[in-house]
């Protein structure tokens, strides 16, 4: 019975969603697994965790799209492995600390070191400018600058927004856009 349960559920999955794997990467303590939670738990259990040492998975539902996002933490090692298995990737979420000025030439490593990955340039990517609601909080357009974000337009469809875990909507934006392009 419960074979049948599960098959009935992949075709009603199958014919009314897209599937989708996204990958989540940043450096470490911009908010890439906070804002896995946000999507796919409680909100209230967001606040105060700790960072990731293995990768973590979740599936997520957005209006079209049946999403399994991957978030392989900020380490190295982990993303050497993220690299990995970027050809199994729909899309990536790039995920940077827009209150941290000081770790805008890490992440912009970081950045290029992904998007320079010869996979990469045909994935859509979303990056994130995160914690938009701090006080310490850069303008748009100097971190667009800072991470080197404008020497890929070119080559790789990118699309930049402030983020705040605060407001889910601001999520949502990044998630719609992807939609679009997905679908």
């Amino acid at each position: 019975m419960g074979a049948l349960i599960s098959y009935f559920h992949n075709v009603y999955e199958n014919f009314f969603y897209i599937r989708c794997r996204i990958g989540i990467c940043g450096i470490s303590n911009v908010g890439k697994t906070s804002i896995l939670y946000l999507l796919t738990k409680e909100e209230e259990k967001i606040y105060g965790l700790m960072p990731n040492i293995h990768p973590i998975y979740a599936e997520f539902y957005y209006n079209s799209l049946a999403m399994k996002l991957h978030d392989y933490g900020g380490r190295y090692n982990s993303h050497m492995m993220m690299l990995d298995c970027v050809q199994d990737f729909d899309a990536l979420i790039f995920v940077v600390d827009i209150s941290d000025r000081a770790m805008f030439d890490e992440s912009r490593r970081e950045l290029a070191k992904i998007l320079e990955h010869p996979l990469t340039d045909r994935l859509p990517i979303v990056v994130m400018a995160n914690k938009k609601d701090l006080a310490s909080a850069c303008p748009l357009n100097e971190v667009i600058e800072a991470v080197g974000i404008e020497k890929f337009t070119k080559s790789h469809n990118i699309h930049v927004i402030s983020t705040t875990i605060r407001k889910k909507e601001t999520i949502f934006e990044a998630l719609q856009w992807l939609e679009k392009i997905i679908h």
